[in-house]
């Protein structure tokens, strides 16, 4: 029987019923976060920046592609590899505080026999992510025709670093050390003006030495280096706060110069030492003025002088020989130990030999296996690979 609605029969209802399936729709599902690719960014390419590719909100799947050049050659007499790192962007200041999520390499063994990837030339980062968040890539290379896939996006070593044991305690008290000293630099600089939150961030550090000590696994050692991380996000906030970034580059300024002067400074004048004062006098001048633009210069001129003093040390002996003993003693560090055991072995006949060049490009390698832990002041950095399109 079938009712209308005021509740009476219907006498000539139908006595079967019938079902249709239709397919149900439902809203994109938008991305969570912010991935980006890091870059080399500036007119003199020695900064790094984060390059969006995907935003929060996006709905989901979703497509794309990004023109990217590469920063340097590679090929079949210059080996390297091109390394497009992604992040999650959390708004950090400095790109590698936020978190790493991966990496798409490209070596120079992977390039078809004879042919090289020139600088300058279009890299191109093709993406798409499914509803679920599952990045896939593809990376093409116009002037080889040649085109670069993972069946799904991966996170390498360095995203899967082991926590466990004597080394993943080694790792993290490193994490822990330079967070530190950074720290000390930007007490130096700001002072009394940030003193509030310079002490919750010293009191933080405290706090995960004393949860190091205390870790038995390597999920709370991971945790920790995690805290320790946007702790340094913190830290970079401070620098780049309007009220002090002034003076920190002042005080990074004075400290590169006083550092040049006593290790890297050649007796008599040389085109490079002149350049540097030149510099130098031309970023004081710069935070002179006080203006966000001023700073923003300033910062690039500073980044200058310190890839002069960096190829300056690059050139003596004992420097190379100095990185090397300091890097030999990073094992914790590695993400390949056994190639780690290899390279320092190699470095030792090396040094037999008296073969700097060949030491050199030793501690290059070992610098490239290795972890980066921070991109910390007075350390060399490591620059992306490609540079905005």
């Amino acid at each position: 029987m079938v009712f209308d609605g005021s509740g009476l029969p219907v006498g000539d209802a139908a006595s079967t019923i019938s079902i249709t399936r239709t397919h149900s729709t439902a809203a994109a599902i938008p991305a969570t976060q912010t991935i980006a690719v890091k870059v080399r960014t500036g007119s003199t390419g020695i900064r790094n920046a984060l390059q969006p590719l995907i935003k929060k909100g996006t709905p989901l799947p979703a497509t794309g592609s990004q023109p990217l050049r590469a920063a340097y050659a590679i090929g079949p007499n210059l080996p390297g590899q091109i390394d497009l790192e992604l992040f999650q962007d959390e708004g950090a200041p400095e790109p590698d505080l936020n978190l790493a999520i991966g990496s798409f390499r490209i070596s120079h063994h992977d390039l078809p026999e004879g042919m090289m990837i020139k600088e300058g030339d279009p890299v191109i980062f093709q993406w798409s992510m499914d509803d679920s968040g599952l990045l896939t890539v593809k990376v093409e290379l116009p002037s080889l025709k040649q085109t670069f896939s993972s069946s799904r996006f991966y996170v390498d070593q360095e995203g899967h670093r082991s926590f466990e044991g004597e080394a993943g305690e080694k790792l993290v008290e490193t994490v822990i050390r330079e967070a530190e000293k950074e720290a000390a630099e930007v007490v130096d600089a700001v002072g009394a003006d940030a003193q509030q939150q310079l002490e919750e961030i010293d009191r933080k550090l405290e706090e995960q030495r004393r949860k190091l000590s205390e870790a038995s696994s390597g999920d709370e050692r991971r945790c920790i280096t995690e805290t320790v991380r946007h702790t340094r996000q913190d830290l970079a906030r401070l620098r780049f706060h309007p009220d002090h970034r002034g003076r920190y580059l002042e005080h990074k300024l004075n400290d590169l110069v006083t550092h040049y002067n006593d290790h890297a400074r050649p007796g008599k004048p040389t085109p490079q030492s002149e350049r540097f004062d030149q510099q130098s006098s031309a970023a004081m001048n710069e935070l002179r003025r006080r203006t966000a633009t001023a700073f923003d210069l300033a910062q690039i001129i500073i980044e200058q002088m310190e890839t002069i003093y960096w190829r300056t040390l690059w050139e003596k002996p004992d420097f190379v020989l100095a990185m090397f003993r300091r890097k030999s003693q990073e094992r914790h560090l590695s993400k390949n130990t056994e190639a780690f055991d290899l390279l320092v072995g190699d470095g030792e006949n090396a040094i037999k030999a008296n073969d700097m060049d060949e030491l050199r490009d030793i501690v290059l390698r070992l610098w490239d296996d290795q972890i980066d832990t921070a991109n910390t002041i007075g350390d060399v950095g490591r620059l992306a690979s490609v540079l905005r399109g």
